[in-house]
């Protein structure tokens, strides 16, 4: 798995290594001019599934205690998964917004 690669030249060195692997490359750009499958884009969160994600990491009684501060988190985050996650560990810890 190649995760949040920013330009083709980054992983093309590296589809090559190894004949028949199987490799899973995530991006925020749509790549062209690579001899692969066809690329599958994924929708953002909805607000619903990103609190739910925030929960999991913050902790529920606090995302739903303070479910204005949360959603606003959640939004700041673009609905991204990973900036969910980071933001709810942060919060979790009191690294950020107390």
């Amino acid at each position: 798995m190649l995760d949040n690669v920013g330009r083709v030249e980054q992983i093309r060195p590296l589809l090559r290594t190894v004949p028949g692997a199987v490799v899973l490359v995530t991006t925020r750009t749509r790549f062209v001019g690579l001899e692969v499958g066809p690329p599958e884009s994924l929708p953002v969160m909805t607000t619903d599934e990103g609190l739910a994600l925030l929960a999991s990491t913050a902790g529920a009684h606090r995302v739903w205690a303070e479910g204005a501060a949360a959603a606003e988190v959640v939004r700041l985050c673009g609905q991204l998964p990973l900036a969910i996650r980071l933001a709810g560990a942060g919060w979790r810890t009191g690294a950020v917004g107390r």
